[in-house]
C-alpha cells in the first residue's frame, strides 16, 4: 500500500508534466490572462511543414510559459486541421535531454511524448520527477491523466526507485 505523502509527492510531480504539455502547448488554458497564455519558444531552427501537420524545432529548444520552462534538443508538434481550419493538437514528442521545471519541480527523460486524445504523458529513457528532495524514476513513467493514474517501469538494467521524505 503506498502511504499518502509518498502518493502526494508522486502526483504532485506528474501536474508539473501534465500541466507543461497539456495547458502549455495545447494552448487549453481559457482562463490564464494574456502573457500567461503565450508560450515563447526559441530555437536554432523551426520547421512547419503545413500539409503534414507538423512544427519541428530543433537545437537548443527553449519554451517558456508562465513560470515553466522545457529544454530540449528537439520539440515536434503534430496537429490535424479541423473542418473549420481550426487546428487540434495531436501530439508532442520532445527529445534529446528533455528537462522540465516548474520552480522546485522538474522532470528528466530522453523523450517526452504528450498524446493529446488520449491523454496520456510518456517520458521514457532514465525518467525521473523530482520536487524537493522527493524523486520517483525509472525507465519509462507514464501518466494517464483521465484516470488519475500513473506507472513507472523498470528497465533491463534497472529497478523503479521512489526517494520520499516524511516531512515530520
Amino acid at each position: 500500500m503506498i502511504n499518502r505523502g509518498f502518493r502526494a509527492v508522486f502526483v504532485s510531480g506528474f501536474v508539473l508534466v501534465g500541466l507543461v504539455f497539456s495547458v502549455a502547448f495545447a494552448g487549453d488554458d481559457e482562463k490564464a490572462s494574456g502573457s500567461d497564455r503565450a508560450i515563447r519558444i526559441t530555437s536554432e531552427r523551426m520547421e512547419s511543414v503545413d500539409q503534414k501537420g507538423t512544427v519541428l524545432f530543433t537545437g537548443d529548444v527553449v519554451a517558456v510559459k508562465g513560470k515553466m520552462t522545457i529544454r530540449t534538443d528537439r520539440l515536434e508538434v503534430f496537429y490535424e486541421k479541423g473542418a473549420d481550419g481550426k487546428k487540434k493538437l495531436m501530439q508532442i514528442i520532445a527529445s534529446g535531454n528533455v528537462v522540465i521545471r516548474e520552480g522546485d519541480r522538474t522532470g528528466t527523460a530522453e523523450t517526452a511524448v504528450y498524446d493529446k486524445p488520449g491523454e496520456i504523458i510518456t517520458l521514457s529513457g532514465n525518467a525521473r520527477v523530482q520536487e524537493g528532495e522527493n524523486r520517483i524514476q525509472g525507465e519509462k513513467i507514464i501518466l494517464y491523466i483521465n484516470e488519475d493514474r500513473s506507472v513507472v517501469e523498470s528497465g533491463s538494467h534497472g529497478k523503479v526507485e521512489a526517494i520520499v521524505y516524511s516531512g515530520e
